[in-house]
């Protein structure tokens, strides 16, 4: 209920029917404590049940799919998923990774060069540390103020790695018309049966006319399962 994440934009409890709503959360709910249970048997405190629950499927985290999903529209490159070296990194004391303190160290000692490029999420350099990248920010901040220069304004999504998917869909033509050919396909609900099509058609009408609510992600969601149902079809 408190880590909303992806979900941060939207209140799934209401594109829930009502008539199915206590039975998904029940499950939901099933799900996770059937993980806690497993993890109290191998974990000592609360630390490690929360890294037992992101871990639990590693895929959850960090999917194959999402390298599939990048290498569809450009080549890439990713480092092997290692056992070996994924245990020693969780054997490690937290206050070492906290902030990935570990990684941002080995970078800075194997490659210092490359530890000083621009990360393309913030613009600061990629072995930054929060304090570092908090201490940045109020700088462009007060640079800003003082001078009135806009060139000192903090990263805007676009100019980050991930762009705004609210932007997306409403400037790309072919995106914005998959997300009315989902939230208008009569197969789609019907596999999605337990979900309030009428009101995600009414708030698609409303994004698309102007009105300032946060559908992005949502769509995401929505166009991954349809594309999904078409491939097994």
């Amino acid at each position: 209920n408190n880590s909303p994440y992806r979900n941060t934009w939207h209140d799934f409890d209401e594109y829930l029917l009502p008539e199915h709503k206590k039975k998904i959360k029940e499950n939901l709910y099933t799900s996770i404590n059937t993980i806690y249970d497993e993890g109290k048997k191998l974990v000592s405190d609360n630390f490690d049940m929360w890294e037992y629950f992101l871990i639990h499927t590693t895929s959850r985290h960090y999917s194959q799919t999402d390298v599939d999903g990048i290498a569809s529209n450009a080549e890439q490159r990713k480092i092997a998923n290692d056992n070996d070296l994924n245990d020693f990194y969780l054997s490690l004391d937290i206050e070492h990774r906290i902030y990935a303190k570990v990684l941002r160290n080995a970078l800075r000692k194997l490659n210092s060069e490359f530890a000083d490029l621009e990360s393309a999420n913030t613009n600061y350099k990629i072995d930054s540390s929060p304090f570092e990248l908090t201490m940045q920010a109020i700088k462009l901040k007060l640079l800003r103020i003082f001078t009135g220069n806009q060139k000192f304004k903090h990263p805007q999504a676009k100019d980050r790695t991930w762009p705004d998917s609210d932007e997306q869909f409403r400037n790309i033509e072919v995106l914005k018309n998959m997300a009315i050919e989902c939230v208008n396909s009569k197969e789609l609900e019907e596999h999605l049966y337990y979900f309030n099509f009428n009101l995600l058609r009414k708030n698609t009408n409303d994004f698309f006319n102007g009105k300032d609510n946060k559908m992005g992600v949502l769509f995401m969601f929505i166009i991954s399962i349809d594309q999904f149902l078409k491939s097994v079809k």
